[in-house]
């Protein structure tokens, strides 16, 4: 192993010291003084930075950046009954609802209404997307370009600038636009959110719209199979001589009023047979009809009971006081046997009356019954043509049902038209920023610039230091024998050499052992 600099000291600070791999090593004091003469690299650097950042400062284009914030919530407002899109629940897809509305806020569509209505396909800012040379190159082409391609371009430009995120686990969006102005990114981020706004409700207004004359457009043919149901309901009773009354059909109403003439008559004919064979069982003693409630009915049989009562009590006063022959016992008796006939009559008479209401009751109860056996039978008859009657009255329900439910849909679809029912609000305006997002303020970036100048530069001087105070490659010095001089080769013209490096150096040769 060869060691260069083996007699010097590790105090000298201007010496190189070789290790046993040949490279070199610095010492405190030679980094300090390899600083100390690479200040004017470091100044330098430090000064050409400076200028650099602050060409740059003046040279590069700003970049403002605004921002708005909006809350949307999935679950319109609900201000009618029947909506025409049903709100969502507040779980996943409300979720996937945000961030679809997220995405259609940086929608092509959405930007080309906000270049349309900011004038920005005239803006050089987002339509100088071709190069300083191919510009030069062709600046006919420059002038023949058409609006449709400045809009396109104006469009690509500030898909670049705007960027739309939701915040996380909420459902609020957030609108970044950039500018080279603060004024301008504030307005393109307003006007994206109120242009989203506007295009939401156009559409949810055109989509009430459609749904309203789709619904419109099909109330004619729903009509008009109303109509033809209702005509043929018509037909169909013409044809088999129905007539239908609001209680139903007139054949079904004579059945129920020949039910009840029936019953009527039967209630007739038995009351008018119980008082006949009431009459019959008291036609032998008349007096004992006086006090049934029958006899209540006739006014004769009133008076005549009165009258034999008043002749019954005088017969009985004058039994008491004269005798059985006597003339005015005789003449009491003899008027109450001449009333007890009049009570035989009248009994007779209304027991013939009665035989007569009876025989017209069950005349009446007859009729009813051949009535209602007659009408059974046509209404028997009749059942099929019922049937399909019903049939048919059902099919013309329901589509009257129908015709009524759409004709009511597309009423309250033309008035959702006109009622905005989304739940979105702008929960904060984007402002113009105080500063610039790019390039940095001066405040900050003239500052680094000298920083990073001045390391640079004084590391860049150090590093030819370095360079200058590499020893050469010598082969010769690695052929020489052992003995032999080696010089130390100094790069540097500005150090000094000391007496010590005048000298020569030996070169120590340590013999590996013998093997």
């Amino acid at each position: 192993m060869f060691q260069y600099g083996g007699s010097r000291s590790d105090d000298d600070t201007g010496s190189l010291r070789l290790d046993s791999a040949g490279g070199s090593a610095w010492s405190v004091g030679d980094i300090a003084r390899g600083l100390w003469r690479a200040r004017f690299w470091a100044l330098g650097g430090a000064i050409a930075c400076v200028l650099a950042a602050f060409l740059l400062s003046q040279v590069l284009r700003p970049s403002y950046e605004a921002s708005a914030q909006v809350y949307v919530d999935p679950q319109d407002l609900q201000l009618l009954r029947n909506d025409i899109s049903p709100n969502l629940s507040p779980g996943d897809s409300g979720a996937a609802f945000i961030e679809s509305q997220a995405r259609i806020m940086e929608s092509a569509g959405v930007l080309r209404a906000v270049v349309r209505k900011l004038d920005l396909a005239y803006d050089r800012e987002f339509v100088s997307s071709r190069n300083p040379i191919s510009r030069l190159l062709s600046p006919m082409n420059e002038d023949a370009v058409s609006d449709e391609e400045l809009e396109q371009s104006a469009v690509d430009a500030l898909s670049r600038k705007v960027h739309v995120i939701r915040a996380d686990r909420t459902y609020f969006i957030e609108i970044y636009a950039r500018a080279e102005t603060a004024t301008k990114a504030a307005d393109i981020a307003n006007a994206i959110v109120s242009t989203y706004m506007a295009m939401r409700e156009k559409q949810r207004a055109e989509q009430a719209e459609q749904a309203s004359g789709s619904l419109e457009q099909r109330l004619d043919g729903l009509r008009a199979t109303v109509r033809n149901n209702e005509e043929a309901v018509e037909r169909f009773k013409t044809a088999n001589n129905i007539v239908v009354t609001n209680s139903g059909t007139l054949i079904e109403k004579r059945l129920g009023e020949a039910n009840l003439s029936v019953s009527n008559a039967e209630r007739a004919m038995d009351e008018a047979k119980a008082e006949l064979d009431q009459l019959n069982l008291m036609k032998n003693n008349p007096t004992l009809f006086l006090s049934s409630p029958a006899a209540t009915k006739s006014a004769d049989m009133l008076r005549l009971r009165g009258e034999y009562e008043r002749a019954e009590a005088e017969l009985g006063a004058l039994t008491a006081t004269l005798g059985p022959r006597h003339p005015a016992r005789i003449r009491a008796q003899s008027q109450i046997d001449t009333i007890s006939r009049s009570i035989a009559q009248e009994v007779a008479r209304l027991r013939t009356n009665a035989q007569l209401e009876y025989d017209n009751a069950q005349a009446e109860h007859d009729a009813a019954v051949a009535a209602l056996k007659r009408l059974t039978g046509t209404f028997q008859t009749s059942d099929n043509a019922r049937v399909q009657l019903r049939q048919l009255e059902r099919e013309a329900e329901s589509s009257r049902a129908v015709y009524e439910e759409a004709l009511l849909r597309a009423r309250e679809t033309r008035e959702q038209a006109q009622i905005n029912t989304i739940n979105m609000q702008v929960i904060s305006e984007a402002t113009p920023p105080l500063y610039k997002r790019f390039p940095p303020r001066r405040a900050i970036l003239l500052p680094l610039a000298l920083m990073i100048g001045f390391c640079g530069g004084a590391a860049f001087g150090l590093m030819l230091q370095m360079l200058r105070f590499t020893p050469p490659r010598d082969h010769r010095a690695d052929a020489a024998p052992a003995g032999t001089q080696s010089r130390y080769v100094d790069r540097d013209p500005d150090r000094r050499p000391d007496r010590r490096d005048a000298e020569p150096r030996t070169a120590s040769y340590a013999p590996h052992p013998a093997e």
